[in-house]
């Protein structure tokens, strides 16, 4: 390997409708991976950037329920802090940088955002690569000439969309244009050819997540987020479940995991290197494998690191009290939970593999053991009547204070999922550009009838949270 760096790269976080906690987990990866791979990164995350520079009325729009604010067009050109000045001050400050190669991470919320970017860098200095990935850059279902359309078009502002995980296929890049090799053999990518975009298959995926290095935070202001005590922790990639809303299984290929030593090592760094006390593991699933969990577990109280931790889980029976009450005495304070309805009839169309019964006894369950819940709702799915609605309604209020927090959205029907797929099985008409903008074939659910109820239950979540709070103050702190 020469001496110098391979490849200069600034990556990118554009505003989006979330992430003001902590740093990007996914480009902090990739930072870490490419430094160990003799390349120089420079990170740029403008969300925490412009979260801090607007009023304090105005950070309501990086709420995790605005997000149609930042996705949906309409919305997103009446949000009151974006205007012409404020896209050309980024653009100054990314191009002052002097990096040649761009790396943006593209979200649903960040789409917009980035395309008004990108374009102001094509006029301004065309010479730039622009690289996109992220988790928005994966839909293609074939070899050779595919459907490939990122959100708002944004693949014809690229010269390289990075498919899937992007560690491996993105050093392959940099050294490719490094050498100035063409790139259509590089796999994991798809490029322009004239007016079509080329896929040119799908990389292996890491088959060995303890290779990872411990992501880079060193880049970042830490102090400038809004958790203080607070980073993020990755223990798998991918999901064992097929919701048919979702395109997580689709995005990370397989369901990988690291070992408990590996995870417990990187816990401990960052625990002593940033004085840190709350873990936010960032898996679609932190109970994907048992076996994993429980030896996580075990080390953390054998350790006695003495930390507070919390993440996306799933409803199973396998997670009964003692194996809560073990997680609990590890530091587990919360746990965030996609239920989505109160409706049998609405859980079995998504496919999510669990009762609302089964839900019931497990947030029972969770409130004895100290362990805080935080409910994830999709208002509006097709076949939703005001029957179902009102299920998830009185099933929130039923819950008191055993739900400390409920968030709300309603349903995008995201590009390749299965729903997309397969909208005529769902009775589902989506004829613009728009992932929201979609409607029944009946013509009662609609976006004014979604936004409605989003609307009800959102007043509802307000006043309850006034009786009951949000979550408890540790998690807080």
């Amino acid at each position: 390997m020469r001496g110098a760096a391979v490849m200069r790269i600034l990556l990118i976080q554009c505003p989006c409708a979330f992430g003001t906690e902590m740093p990007p987990l996914g480009l902090s990866y990739l930072s870490a991976f490419l430094k160990t791979n003799n390349c120089e990164v420079v990170l740029l995350d403008l969300n925490i950037i412009l979260y801090r520079r607007v009023s304090e009325e105005n950070k309501i729009y990086w709420d995790s329920n605005r997000g149609y604010c930042w996705y949906l067009l309409d919305s997103y050109e009446k949000l009151p802090f974006l205007n012409r000045e404020v896209y050309e001050e980024f653009v100054d400050e990314i191009l002052s940088i002097g990096i040649d190669v761009l790396g943006f991470s593209v979200q649903n919320t960040s789409a917009i955002f980035t395309l008004e970017i990108i374009k102001r860098i094509r006029l301004r200095d065309p010479a730039k690569r622009v690289i996109l990935g992220g988790p928005n850059c994966y839909n293609i279902e074939k070899k050779g000439d595919a459907y490939f359309r990122l959100p708002h078009d944004l693949q014809k502002f690229a010269d390289v969309v990075v498919v899937g995980e992007g560690e491996q296929t993105l050093l392959n890049v940099l050294r490719k244009i490094d050498s100035r090799e063409e790139l259509n053999k590089c796999k994991g990518i798809a490029v322009p050819i004239g007016e079509k975009y080329i896929f040119n298959g799908f990389a292996a995926p890491i088959a060995d997540l303890d290779d990872l290095p411990v992501p880079d935070y060193e880049a970042y202001d830490l102090e400038s987020y809004t958790n203080k005590n607070a980073l993020p922790v990755m223990t798998s990639r991918g999901c064992i479940m097929k919701c048919v809303f979702c395109t997580d299984t689709n995005f990370w290929s397989t369901y990988r995991y690291r070992s408990a030593e590996n995870v417990i090592a990187e816990i401990t760094f960052l625990c002593i290197k940033y004085d840190r006390r709350i873990i936010s593991f960032n898996d679609s699933l932190i109970n994907g494998n048992y076996r994993k969990l429980l030896e996580m577990c075990n080390m953390l109280i054998e350790r006695k690191l003495n930390i507070l931790w919390g993440g996306n889980c799933r409803i199973d029976k396998r997670l009964d009290i003692r194996l809560l009450e073990k997680m609990r005495n590890s530091g587990c304070a919360y746990l965030i939970l996609g239920i989505e309805s109160a409706s049998n009839k609405i859980l079995n169309f998504m496919r999510k593999g669990f009762t609302i019964e089964e839900v019931d006894c497990f947030i029972h369950n969770c409130y004895k053991t100290g362990i805080d819940i935080i409910a994830n709702w999709i208002i509006g799915f097709p076949e939703e009547t005001e029957e179902d609605f009102m299920a998830t309604v009185n099933f929130i209020k039923a819950h008191g204070e055993e739900i400390k927090r409920n968030t709300f959205s309603t349903l995008t029907i995201n590009q390749f999922s299965y729903l997309e797929k397969h909208k005529e099985e769902f009775g589902v008409i989506n004829d613009t550009p728009h992932l929201g903008l979609w409607y029944s074939k009946d013509g009662l659910n609609t976006v004014k009838s979604r936004n409605l109820r989003l609307q009800y239950v959102e007043v509802m979540e307000a006043e309850r949270s006034r009786e009951y709070g949000i979550v408890r103050q540790e998690i807080d702190k």
